[in-house]
């Protein structure tokens, strides 16, 4: 029983790390929402930086979450095997996405 309540704690705090960037994007895309509501050169900025926070984290959530938790469950921190199961991982949503 206590094996079974060690995996859970640590796939409890495995699956937090991901989940911490996505607060962190809430904030910034707040931020720019607001911006966007003005006008001249900060509504651009906020619609850029409104536009690049889409791109580049809610739409790869599955590869953030892919890599975050494989990091979290390494036994031994290794940037290399990092980079492995992102590339593995990205490939495989390239093959399955349609067109």
């Amino acid at each position: 029983m206590d094996k079974v309540k060690t995996a859970f704690q640590n796939f409890g705090r495995v699956i937090v790390d991901p989940i911490l960037y996505l607060s962190v994007t809430g904030i910034i895309l707040a931020i720019a929402t607001v911006c966007s509501l003005g006008s001249g050169v900060v509504a651009d900025l906020g619609t850029l930086l409104s536009a690049a926070t889409n791109s580049a984290v809610i739409g790869n959530l599955p590869v953030i979450f892919a890599v975050g938790l494989t990091a979290g469950f390494a036994k031994k921190q290794n940037p290399t095997r990092q980079c492995l199961d992102l590339l593995v991982t990205s490939c495989s949503c390239m093959s399955t996405t349609p067109t």
